[in-house]
């Protein structure tokens, strides 16, 4: 920490007592987010924090130790300054510069014990580990040995040790498709902005908005709630479960959707699908703007299929397929041709 202030000991002995302000440890809070070099730092003292015993250590002893160490040693350096110089051979061993070294290591570890001791219990509180996806979609492997696959700008909140407790607990902004690790005796826990997922050992997708989260079984069975209440519906395979801040209840039914996870495979499986389903699909996969110029062109069906092909050579098949007309500017598509009846 750059902080001059930062650094003294009149403000790390208020903040690792847990007697500073909270200005004080939003200033250390602020420190840990700074960069990626602070956070590895961090987790460095945190490592060090585990392997010790914050329960059986005296604070004040400890302070008082040290200072005495250190002022000891200041009297030893001046008497020996004011003694008369002996011509003796050097020691092998230079005990004084050991013994300062050995105090100087104690007041770093007690800073390191110290800054832990506050620093770890807020973490775990308020700091707790999230991924933000900004550009791409990502794989992440949690701790437990669960996956999942988080589409760009969603985002994953957790604790470093959420696997500890008696239940382990995750919170998500966004869409993501999970797989679960199996631990009956520990089940997973998926908290949204109105809804709570419970499950064991099982894959799903959550897709998580502005009021509402959806769940669609992939395998297995999902247990699904409102954050309010306790109340829960029981889904399984093929099921979609619906929390919606317009709807007191739970809603429950199959899904039709053969697509529902394009988004993250990027396989296409289009049987006699209106064409504007199928732009507003591509467009959820590949990041564009497709505009229907005829909006009658939207009741068109298509059937085709596709498994990782690039947008460009579905667009060409699909206008050869339909006889439409289709421009390319940029990342926009612009569709224009015969309407197609309901």
């Amino acid at each position: 920490m750059n902080d001059n202030r930062m650094n003294s000991q009149e403000l790390l002995s208020k903040y690792f007592s847990g007697n500073a302000s909270q200005e004080e440890i939003s200033e250390v809070d602020q420190w840990f987010h700074t960069s990626e070099e602070n956070k590895i730092e961090f987790m460095q003292y945190k490592e060090a924090w585990d392997l010790s015993n914050a329960e059986q250590f005296d604070e004040s002893a400890a302070w008082k130790k040290v200072s005495e160490k250190v002022l000891t040693r200041t009297v030893d350096l001046k008497e020996e300054q004011s003694s008369p110089k002996i011509e003796k051979k050097e020691p092998k061993f230079n005990y004084l510069k050991i013994a300062a070294s050995f105090t100087l290591l104690m007041v770093a570890s007690l800073a390191v014990f110290y800054f832990l001791k506050n620093f770890n219990a807020d973490f775990t509180k308020n700091s707790q580990i999230s991924q933000v996806i900004d550009k791409v979609d990502q794989d992440v492997l949690l701790a437990d040995g669960s996956k999942l696959f988080l589409a760009k700008k969603g985002q994953l909140t957790y604790k470093s040790d959420f696997s500890k407790d008696g239940e382990r607990k995750v919170k998500l902004k966004g869409r993501a498709f999970f797989e679960i690790s199996k631990n009956k005796e520990k089940p997973f826990v998926i908290e949204t902005n109105n809804a709570k997922i419970v499950v064991t050992g099982t894959s799903f997708l959550v897709n998580e908005k502005e009021g509402y989260t959806e769940v669609i079984v992939n395998s297995g069975s999902v247990r699904l709630m409102r954050n309010d209440k306790q109340t829960y519906i029981t889904l399984k395979k093929g099921d979609i479960g619906e929390v919606s801040k317009d709807h007191k209840g739970l809603i429950k039914r199959k899904n039709k959707d053969s697509n529902y996870l394009s988004w993250m495979t990027g396989s296409f499986n289009f049987n006699s699908t209106p064409l504007k389903e199928v732009f507003a699909l591509l467009e959820d996969k590949y990041e564009v703007n497709i505009e229907l110029q005829n909006q009658g062109l939207g009741n068109c069906k298509l059937f085709s299929q596709f498994e990782n092909r690039p947008i460009d050579e579905i667009m060409s098949i699909i206008e050869i397929a339909l006889n439409v007309q289709i421009k390319k500017k940029g990342n926009d598509f612009f569709v224009n041709g015969k309407s197609c009846k309901k």
